[in-house]
């Protein structure tokens, strides 16, 4: 059974931990790396001999991330992971960029680092133990490595420095760095910042190499325990004398490499390497040729720099390129810019834009010659701003380098292709007037010192408070208003209770506003609503039927409605989508209506207002109010006044219902007008209960029940005879009838046949 050895350090409030020897034992080197709950396997292999015909070094970072280190199982048809996502390609770009100076020059075995994600507790970020474990890994593994190397993250949170943050931390944060480095110097850097200053910039780089000594001394202390002993590297040794017989040939020729212009010296280039080639390739093989005519130019371009303070293109080490800024050069885009530096050129063109819209920046880079990234940067302020994108301020990038030999060194601004190539060092800062938004820094040599950061920061401000200064000269400020072919959006705000009734079951209430407006609409869970359209009177009507269906009927408020529907007592119109109410017949007109039909028809538009919302929510409505001014106390006393008049006018009856009552008229089931199934009266008309006179079970001359008495009760009238069925004339009882009949009173006849129906 293999044999474990963990190794233990307490960073940043928690405890990181390395354990070797326990899985991966065929591998050159392989580490097990734990911070809180997050865990990664990683591990280092080398070819036994170097690959042939090539002229770069062969190294390979791959971050393999895994679903069920989160507990989770991926989706589609053949449940496992698919390729790596950008997240993963960027953490092993991060992890490579560290640990490649950092190998010998020259070497040609290919090198595999993998780094494997096995436990996710969404708290720590496995980036960071991706640096610290492949260093790990690597040192003690007989791969000749120039390490260790580790690496830490900071955060800046109330003038507070935070050392490798959780991701809810980061959140609150200003500064989020990523500071890569050996025991003696600054290896790489990798910043996002909300306008901090230099100072506050150099200050976390600081905080982050305090830690990143502890981490290299835990990584050497794991060396003398458990490393193995280191593979001895022998680069082929090119002839003595290749280089110098290059050297001489070129001197020999009447030709300025430095300061030919990019174009002019790729041509150039192509002639001096034919004629080297043609007049050396008898004495000494090409690819010697090839790599000591490189080398001889390298040297050319440092020493010139160094020694004189000349670049390639003429320029002193802190002079920037000759810069031109443009703005709304397309027609028909939201917003363009042309931002152009030396060779360098980038239009930007958004797609959609301005607050709070998605935004879409375009970047075509036209011509190369440096940092076309920062090119972009600057190109994409001037497009935001020619859209009218209200943002706070612009921003501008430049691109750094430095060339270092011995203890002498330059720090350029404003790099080109060939101080690119040639140098020691890529430091793109990009910015605002106000401080530093953006950072990244790469090396090829060991590392670097802090006086050096803080010259290429210092540089960089002042070069990037000039391009600023162009490019204000072009567009001062962010235009006032769109284009006129920007969409335009709108924001509004709803409960998030009401949330549901916006979308509707099935999503069928906001397809048919989209439909009906033919704008977008967007809902976020907080009850933020975006309405998107080219046209601001759909935006306005789609807005207005999303408000119409959040909002809370009130009373005292007046709307336009339409009638829906119309029964015996009233009309209900919907005053709202989706909510309606009742305006009663007394209610409907000011004047007296005897049926609803006679004021409206369904289908109009009536202004109402509301005078009552009862404890059941149903909601009632009163036009009269609106045609004679009345408040809504006014109205809704007229209201009770009015239909208490109508029931004592019916002779009692009961208040009518909402539904179809069993009257078609204006009864209820004690009385009144109203003639179920036929003329008179309710179940009993006139003097009420089940024996008033009036109508009955029909029409005409008598019903069940007509004329006289009820069941025998003490009033008289008829019993259960007289007429015809369905007729009219009596009911259920006669005008004065109850129930009981009186103890000296006959009892009733039976009730007639039914008569045949044909």
């Amino acid at each position: 059974m293999l044999t474990a050895e963990v190794f233990e350090r307490e960073i940043g409030g928690r405890t990181l931990s390395l354990e070797v020897g326990k899985v991966a034992g065929l591998a050159n080197g392989a580490v097990t790396m734990r911070y809180g709950d997050t865990v990664i396997l990683v591990t280092a292999v080398m070819s036994a001999e170097p690959r042939e015909g090539i002229d770069f070094f062969p190294l390979t970072v791959d971050y393999e991330e895994r679903l069920y280190a989160a507990g989770k199982i991926p989706g589609g048809w053949f449940r496992r992971e698919g390729r790596p996502s950008t997240a993963g390609i960027l953490t092993a770009r991060l992890t490579d960029r560290p640990l490649r100076p950092l190998f010998p020059k020259r070497m040609r075995n290919d090198i595999q680092i993998t780094v494997t994600t096995l436990s996710a507790d969404q708290e720590n970020d496995p980036d960071i133990l991706s640096i610290i474990g492949a260093s790990a890994a690597l040192t003690i593994s007989d791969i000749p490595f120039g390490g260790p190397v580790s690496g830490t993250r900071v955060a800046y949170i109330d003038g507070e420095y935070l050392v490798n943050p959780t991701f809810a931390q980061l959140k609150d944060s200003a500064l989020e760095i990523v500071v890569a480095g050996t025991r003696d110097a600054v290896v790489m850097v990798e910043a996002g910042a909300n306008e901090v200053s230099e100072a506050v910039i150099l200050e976390a780089i600081s905080k982050a190499q305090e830690v990143n000594v502890q981490l290299i001394e835990l990584q050497d202390e794991m060396q003398k325990r458990v490393g193995k002993p280191k593979y001895m590297f022998e680069p082929k040794a090119a002839p003595d004398d290749v280089s110098s017989a290059v050297a001489e040939f070129v001197a020999s020729r009447d030709w300025d490499l430095v300061a030919a212009a990019k174009d002019e010296r790729a041509e150039l280039m192509r002639q001096v390497r034919a004629e080297v080639l043609e007049a050396l390739s008898e004495q000494y093989p090409p690819e010697y040729l090839k790599a000591a005519l490189d080398d001889h130019l390298k040297s050319l371009v440092r020493k010139r720099i160094v020694g004189e303070g000349v670049r390639p293109d003429g320029r002193k080490p802190e002079e920037i390129r000759p810069i031109s800024a443009e703005v709304g050069l397309l027609p028909r885009t939201h917003g363009s810019g042309l931002f152009t530096r030396g060779e360098t050129h980038s239009p930007l063109i958004p797609d959609e834009d301005t607050f709070p819209y998605t935004i879409r920046l375009v970047s075509e880079v036209l011509s190369s010659n440096g940092s076309t990234s920062m090119a972009s940067t600057c190109g994409s302020a001037l497009a935001l701003m020619d859209a009218g994108v209200p943002i706070k301020s612009p921003v501008a990038g430049i691109a750094m380098g430095l060339i270092k030999e011995g203890e002498d060194y330059k720090v350029l601004t404003d790099i080109a292709g060939m101080e690119d190539h040639y140098g020691d060092m890529d430091f793109k800062v990009a910015g605002t007037a106000e401080g530093i938004t953006a950072l990244q820094m790469d090396i090829k040599i060991g590392g670097l010192t802090s006086e050096i950061m803080e010259k290429a920061l210092a540089q960089a401000r002042e070069a990037r408070l000039f391009i600023l200064n162009k490019m204000l000269e072009a567009i001062p400020t962010p235009r006032a208003e769109l284009s006129p072919y920007a969409p335009r959006m709108y924001r509004i705000q709803i409960p998030q209770e009401k949330i549901g009734l916006v979308i509707g079951p099935g999503g069928r209430v906001i397809r048919s506003i989209i439909e009906e407006t033919r704008c977008s609409i967007d809902i976020e869970d907080d009850g933020t609503v975006f309405v998107g359209s080219s046209s601001e009177e759909m935006a306005q009507k789609a807005i207005s039927i999303i408000e119409s269906l959040t909002k809370d009927v009130e009373v005292g408020e007046t709307y336009t409605g339409t009638v829906t529907r119309l029964t015996n007592f009233g009309a209900f119109v919907e005053i709202l989508p989706g909510k309606d109410g009742l305006v009663r017949l007394e209610d409907l007109a000011d004047f007296p209506a005897r049926r609803p039909e006679d004021v409206v028809k369904v289908g109009d538009e009536v202004m109402v207002m509301v005078i009552e919302v009862d404890s059941m929510g149903r909601v009632n409505l009163s036009r009269r109010a609106v045609l004679e001014g009345l408040n809504p106390q006014e109205a809704l006393a007229a209201s009770q006044r009015d239909q208490q008049a109508g029931r004592e006018a019916r002779g009692g009856g009961g208040p009518p219902r909402r539904d179809f009552d069993r009257g078609r008229g204006g009864g209820g089931r004690g009385g009144g007008n109203g003639r179920p199934r036929g003329g008179g009266g309710g179940y009993g008309g006139g003097g009420g209960g089940r024996g008033g006179g009036g109508g009955g079970y029909g029409s005409g001359g008598g019903g069940r029940g007509g004329g006289g008495g009820g069941f025998g009760g003490r009033g008289g009238g008829g019993g259960f005879g007289g007429g015809r069925p369905r007729g009219g004339g009596g009911g259920s009882g006669g005008s004065g009838g109850g129930f009981r009949r009186d103890p000296g009173s006959p009892p009733p006849p039976p009730p007639p046949a039914p008569m045949k129906r044909w």
